[in-house]
């Protein structure tokens, strides 16, 4: 497989950031799509087309992440939720409620925390 660079929004193009109390923040999900990123442990999270997608941005990226400071880390992984979060159709960052078995958005300030694992 080749080797494409992935164009990221610029940083000043990324919105603000939202809290946990985000509109993105457990919107009940009933069947992930293609571009969303699953959250948990097991080789079917890690199998899933999102996520690989989400692995596939980060490697396009890792030469820049590496090279930066705290700061810019933190603005990278920034932009990473806001490209997830533009998609066609918008990629969520899901985890499955124990208690429902429902796939809920985890909200931008942990998918940041999962993008910058994948960087």
């Amino acid at each position: 497989m080749m080797n494409q660079c992935i164009i990221l929004p610029k940083a000043d193009a990324t919105p603000e950031v939202h809290s946990k109390t985000s509109i993105h923040t457990m919107d009940s999900v009933p069947k992930p799509h293609e571009n969303d990123i699953l959250l948990g442990r097991g080789g079917n999270n890690n199998k899933h087309i999102g996520n690989e997608k989400l692995r596939a941005l980060a490697r396009s990226q890792v030469e820049r992440y590496r090279s930066s400071t705290k700061k810019d880390k933190s603005k990278i992984s920034r932009e990473l939720v806001f490209y997830v979060r533009s998609m066609s159709p918008p990629g969520r960052f899901l985890k499955r409620n124990a208690f429902n078995e429902q796939w809920e958005d985890v909200g931008d300030d942990v998918a940041r925390e999962k993008t910058s694992q994948a960087l």
